[in-house]
């Protein structure tokens, strides 16, 4: 059986499908790998009660395998490509790679294929002030995988989604950079908002300030403006229950137009 994890009570429903599934008994056949959409700034983790978090914006590299659900866990291709950056107490700056944390740091999928989040035992950073999580360019995920899986994914076929799947992928993102920037940002707007409930009026009106950086060197100018249109649409639409759950709306709508095109460049004769 697939692991598992707690999820805000949003997506609890689309969750308890998934798990129904695997607790039938059958081995469910391994899901699709999954990329991570490289970060031009570090994302702040987010501690509480002993765990800290953050949730980053993913797609499907293969639209063939079953979609993992909510609450599935996956490990990097390469343990390098995600790290903690922070700094220390006499404010040097450090670098731990994610796969160096052993069971100190998991990665699962918050929403299907959109978006996957990364903990880490607040244990574990220690003596570490500011964390962050950075991503590197061409990062991959592999579902866990599991005994008596009907379809495992062949060595193979990881080579060929990790390598020339991968460095397609990246392409796409770059000929899109528009919405790649606009859902890197609406990500971390909701990286800022608690996970249930609302939040202020002076918080709302100071998120995108307090939140993100201008700086077109790290976003394009076209991704700022569709990033803050995102924005603004929660600010006026009453028919979510939160910001949040509203923003998290809009980033998944956006890493899914990404995917198409993703999907349709992958195409033979593409």
């Amino acid at each position: 059986m697939r692991s598992f994890r707690f999820m805000p009570f949003a997506i609890a429903a689309a969750t308890a499908a998934v798990v129904s599934a695997a607790s039938s008994g059958s081995a469910l056949a391994a899901p699709q790998i999954l990329a991570l959409v490289a970060t031009p700034a570090p994302v702040p983790l987010n501690c509480h009660d002993g765990v800290c978090r953050a949730e980053l914006p993913a797609f499907c590299m293969q639209r063939s395998r079953p979609e993992p659900g909510n609450g599935v866990t996956y490990k990097l291709h390469d343990a390098t490509s995600v790290a903690i950056v922070a700094r220390r107490g006499d404010g040097s700056p450090v670098r731990l790679p994610l796969g160096t944390l052993g069971k100190a740091a998991e990665i699962y999928t918050a929403r299907s294929y959109t978006a996957v989040a990364v903990t880490v035992a607040e244990a574990s950073l220690r003596g570490l002030t500011d964390p962050a999580i950075e991503v590197a360019p061409e990062t991959s995920l592999i579902p866990e995988a599991v005994a008596g899986d009907p379809d495992p994914l062949s060595e193979r076929e990881i080579a060929y989604t990790t390598g020339p799947m991968r460095q397609l992928a990246g392409r796409v993102l770059d000929r899109n950079a528009a919405d790649r920037d606009a859902a890197t940002i609406v990500s971390r707007l909701v990286n800022a908002l608690p996970d249930i409930g609302r939040i202020s009026r002076t918080e709302r009106d100071t998120l995108w300030q307090r939140v993100i950086d201008n700086d077109p060197s790290r976003w394009s100018r076209p991704g700022l403006e569709k990033g803050r249109e995102n924005l603004d649409y929660c600010r006026y639409r009453n028919s979510f229950f939160s910001w949040r759950n509203c923003l998290t709306y809009k980033h998944d709508t956006l890493m899914m137009q990404l995917n198409t095109d993703y999907w349709n460049a992958a195409e033979p004769g593409s």
